[in-house]
């Protein structure tokens, strides 16, 4: 659940600004598509970038990409729009977060880091981008990191029961149980109808009991 939690969510809600209303209207409608006729989109956003070289273009045929489940192939698309300088601010470190998402669905949790690193110096560690860099650190089981960039994004935004509950995680794989109890209690304060989170504060309370992290 650590890894995989929200990344679909997170590759749906995102998209670009396009500098051109008349892009945005056709990004709109190539995103929309997606949900129809996932294959027609790619096709449609790759004749879109061939004749116009437009970056939403193929912006589009990387989301198509992960909804065919052509995730590497997707991934390295948002990496080369996270590169593109010619392209705002915010859409490229958009892209970089896609891309890390992406290669974490792809179950390659170093090319995911690589994109979470870029997407955290280009956002000045945001919590949002410290909170997906976790994700990338706990799937190298390096939990070490993982707990430090949570750590650093619930300094900056205390009452994120997403963060709690993921570091509830770290911390139960390092054998810190009080913590990782006391972080899901905290999560489940704040987030109380949220399954996910009532869960976690199951397996770390049973994880404390044991003595011992879930396999």
């Amino acid at each position: 659940m650590l890894l995989t939690l929200a990344i679909v969510q997170t590759l749906a809600a995102t998209a670009p600004v396009a500098a051109r209303p008349q892009d945005q209207a056709r990004l709109d409608a190539c995103i929309a598509g997606i949900q129809t006729d996932a294959a027609a989109a790619y096709e449609s956003a790759m004749s879109w970038a061939h004749n116009e070289h437009a970056r939403e273009a193929s912006w589009c045929a990387a989301q198509a990409l992960v909804k065919l489940e052509r995730l590497e192939e997707a991934a390295r698309r948002f990496d080369a729009l996270g590169v593109d300088q010619g392209w705002a601010e915010d859409n490229r470190l958009d892209a970089y977060s896609q891309a890390g998402n992406t290669w974490l669905l792809a179950n390659n949790g170093a090319k995911a880091k690589v994109s979470f690193d870029n997407a955290v110096r280009m956002s000045e560690n945001h919590p949002d981008a410290l909170i997906d860099r976790s994700r990338a650190h706990a799937m190298l089981k390096d939990w070490p990191n993982a707990e430090e960039d949570l750590s650093t994004a619930i300094d900056a935004r205390a009452a994120d029961p997403l963060a709690l509950m993921l570091r509830a995680t770290v911390r139960m794989h390092r054998g810190a149980y009080d913590l990782a109890v006391k972080d899901a209690e905290e999560a489940a304060r704040l987030d109380p109808r949220n399954v996910d989170v009532l869960v976690e504060l199951g397996q770390t309370r049973e994880a404390k009991r044991l003595g011992r992290a879930p396999d």
